[in-house]
């Protein structure tokens, strides 16, 4: 509904692009996906340019803040599913604005199991975060583990424990 009310994909991603983004593709919607789990591959985008996307946001710079706000709220829904990526190697407590990703899981294989996010470090300061994991048969609990490792030593890394 969101992209249909922006415009469409494709002004989406021009707009993407606009804001200095562009290894990231913005194809198609989840709806055409859902009839060939294939198509998802015409959207794509890398870790980098997740992160830079995601410093844009986190800049304000392109949002009023009222849509800021209502972005963020959305994404600190907290819940046992939702925390079990970024957020679950993490310090209690530690605030994480995240959006997960996942595909369907067909013949074993899970195309897509995502998260990226922004975690807010003890100091204050911000350390922006983008794991992608495609094409796996590893069990989904495995998958997101292997993303909350990603996440706690990069956090760890910056934060120098």
């Amino acid at each position: 509904m969101l992209l249909r009310l922006l415009g469409g994909t494709e002004a989406v991603n021009r707009r993407v692009h606009d804001f200095g983004v562009t290894d990231i593709a913005i194809a198609t919607t989840e709806m055409v996906q859902v009839a060939n789990d294939t198509i998802q591959y015409q959207n794509w985008t890398t870790p980098a340019a997740m992160s830079k996307l995601l410093a844009v946001f986190h800049s304000r710079q392109f949002l009023s803040d009222r849509s800021y706000a209502l972005l963020v709220g959305y994404m600190t829904f907290s819940n046992r599913y939702f925390d079990k990526r970024i957020k679950q190697l993490l310090p209690t407590g530690t605030e994480v604005v995240h959006k997960t990703g996942t595909a369907a899981t067909i013949d074993g294989l899970t195309r897509a199991t995502n998260d990226v996010g922004i975690i807010t470090l003890p100091d204050g300061s911000h350390l922006a975060v983008a794991v992608f994991i495609s094409d796996s048969r590893d069990s989904q609990h495995d998958r997101e583990l292997a993303i909350a490792r990603a996440a706690k030593v990069s956090y760890e890394y910056w934060v120098g424990d």
